[in-house]
């Protein structure tokens, strides 16, 4: 899904590993999911918070998806090939053609997800993830739009990105929410409804880091929600596959593991310093909490 809450893909239930699937359930039908934790997924784990002592953060700040324009001072994709991932045509135009590439290609997963509706330029179908079937070095660029948080696999989509570009070439990427953020959980189970979707900006912050699974229980049935959807918010929150459950401060070490990071633009919350204090506490060695995400601009080495 996006990071603004953009219309995606609905289903009628959060199944399934699509890394833009929207869910959407009713609780007459919803199932029971026992969860299993991945293993790397931070929180603290025995935590005693109410959720009612956690703020109400509201939007975002300074968020727009602009970002290959405010770039263009540094890494220019006229005349260059450019692969787009994460983009629906109508994106493509309102963002990428006004700079006039050479030519641009389309990478998506899923043949009936909106970013493969696709009839002016060429589609292909495969997973970033894994190896593609284009050439080394086929690109001068790459943009993503709202990918990175959803690739399962974000080392190897990183890896994968990497043997697309030419030498010298750069990944515009942007994206959120980063899972340390206060809306990291992602939660979408129902489009409008405040409690049930986190791009309204009306949940408490950190619901998905500083409570227990028996206080995220009390928030659904504080918010008049039936028990049906405690699972679902356990599920969405840390076994559901549409997010990968990185912390900002990891998304930064990958970024400078394999490219050189040349321009970023955050977007953030602005957070009581009691929580950040509390969070890096609970977690260490991780710092940030406040990040969402936002614009990146990476390159790949001439020698590489």
């Amino acid at each position: 899904m996006a990071s603004d809450g953009r219309s995606t893909e609905s289903a009628s239930a959060p199944a399934g590993r699509t890394r833009y699937h929207r869910a959407v359930c009713s609780s007459a039908a919803l199932p029971l999911f026992k969860v299993k934790y991945h293993v790397q997924t931070q929180r603290v784990r025995h935590s005693t918070l109410s959720w009612r002592t956690l703020p109400c953060l509201g939007p975002i700040l300074n968020a727009d998806k602009y970002y290959i324009d405010r770039f263009a001072h540094a890494a220019r994709i006229t005349d260059e090939s450019v692969l787009c991932i994460g983009f629906s045509e109508s994106e493509i135009e309102k963002y990428v053609v006004k700079h006039k590439p050479k030519e641009i290609t389309v990478l998506t997963q899923w043949v009936d997800h909106p970013d493969a509706q696709v009839t002016k330029y060429p589609l292909v179908v495969g997973d970033v993830t894994k190896r593609t079937s284009f050439g080394d070095k086929s690109f001068g660029a790459i943009l993503t739009l709202s990918l990175m948080e959803h690739l399962e696999d974000l080392e190897g989509g990183l890896t994968e990105m990497k043997r697309l570009l030419r030498p010298g070439g750069h990944l515009f990427a942007f994206f959120g929410p980063a899972w340390s953020s206060p809306y990291g959980h992602h939660l979408y189970l129902r489009g409008g409804d405040p409690r049930l979707d986190f791009s309204l900006w009306q949940l408490p912050a950190y619901l998905h880091l500083l409570c227990s699974d028996n206080e995220i229980a009390s928030f659904v049935r504080d918010n008049g929600l039936s028990d049906d959807y405690i699972p679902w918010f356990l599920r969405m929150f840390f076994e559901h596959p549409i997010i990968n459950r990185v912390m900002y401060d990891d998304y930064l070490r990958l970024f400078s593991e394999y490219f050189q990071l040349v321009l970023s633009e955050v977007i953030y919350n602005e957070v009581p310093s009691k929580f950040i204090t509390l969070l890096r506490k609970e977690l260490p060695p991780y710092r940030d909490f406040t990040s969402y995400g936002g614009g990146y601009l990476l390159k790949k080495a001439l020698d590489s």
